[in-house]
């Protein structure tokens, strides 16, 4: 009768998955599974191990292989497979987390029952470990403050740690420690962004600032240097030599220039002559000297 309903079953049972399944969980639904298929304690071992995922097998195996008398894993005791199990896949280190979950994340849902929110509620509170609470107002405390902090920093940092291992004031004092550190981080980034933006403020980029002030001698405008005018082959039409247009024409201008100055007179020299620049240029073995007079102010006046 025993061989045969295990036959039934094929001696399969669903993998252990840690991303989707608690170990306890999975542990009494596999005892639930063993019990009905009447599997003996001699191939407990053996129907578990078959029934495992390469990653799951491969675990146990490194394990086995490290323990103070190194083992093959199929030579483990069903107890030391619970203990490498346990030690690896037991959420109670985290069940700061789960009770942080329980108490914020259940809500009831569209079109669902009393009955079922009660029953989705039992489920939630199975990791949580409420029956290992020793001080009820403190992990009421606890509770109460973890769900009101709202800082992801701060909750990583406390569900890192074991429930048992953490009371009332020692969660603030971490929350603390984390906030402080964390404003620190930030005004020290801060600082460095204004030095940064200091820094590139100072930092002449040509092709940018420089040309979008400048003034283009070939084609008379702003906003772009000589070098990039689109009209530098162009011949100009007044002194017929290549290179701008007519309206930046230096001759031109100069000519342009020459006959308005006909029409003024000199009226008074409000200040006479107040510095002299001599400058010196070599051209080759020829040395040029020149002398720059400054006036401080003219007046001129229309000729009649």
């Amino acid at each position: 009768m025993t061989s045969n309903r295990f036959k039934e079953t094929g001696g399969k049972f669903e993998p252990f998955v840690p991303a989707i399944k608690l170990w306890k969980e999975y542990l009494s639904r596999f005892r639930t599974f063993t019990g009905a298929n009447l599997i003996s304690d001699h191939r407990l071992l053996l129907t578990f191990l078959t029934n495992q995922s390469k990653e799951i097998f491969h675990l146990l195996k490194t394990a086995a292989s490290q323990m103070n008398v190194p083992k093959d894993v199929n030579d483990l005791s069903w107890d030391e497979i619970l203990e490498m199990m346990g030690t690896n896949f037991n959420s109670k280190t985290f069940v700061v987390g789960e009770r942080h979950r329980f108490y914020t994340e259940i809500k009831r849902k569209s079109g669902e029952t009393i009955q079922e929110l009660a029953s989705r509620v039992r489920e939630k509170a199975t990791t949580c470990d409420f029956p290992g609470i020793k001080d009820p107002l403190d992990e009421a405390l606890k509770t109460v403050f973890i769900c009101s902090v709202n800082n992801e920093a701060i909750l990583k940092a406390i569900f890192h740690k074991s429930s048992n291992e953490l009371s009332f004031s020692e969660v603030v004092e971490i929350a603390a420690e984390v906030e402080e550190a964390s404003h620190s981080a930030k005004a020290q980034m801060s600082s460095i962004d204004e030095v940064a933006k200091v820094s590139t403020s100072k930092v002449h980029v040509p092709g940018k600032t420089h040309y979008r002030k400048s003034f283009c001698h070939t084609c008379g405008k702003l906003g772009h240097a000589r070098e990039e005018c689109r009209y530098r082959d162009r011949i100009c039409n007044f002194c017929k030599i290549k290179g701008h247009l007519e309206k930046a024409c230096r001759k031109k201008n100069y000519r342009t220039s020459s006959k308005n100055l006909t029409q003024f007179d000199v009226r008074n020299i409000v200040s006479t002559i107040n510095q002299k620049l001599t400058l010196h240029l070599f051209l080759g073995k020829n040395k040029l000297q020149f002398e720059l007079r400054f006036i401080r102010e003219l007046v001129l006046s229309r000729k009649t």
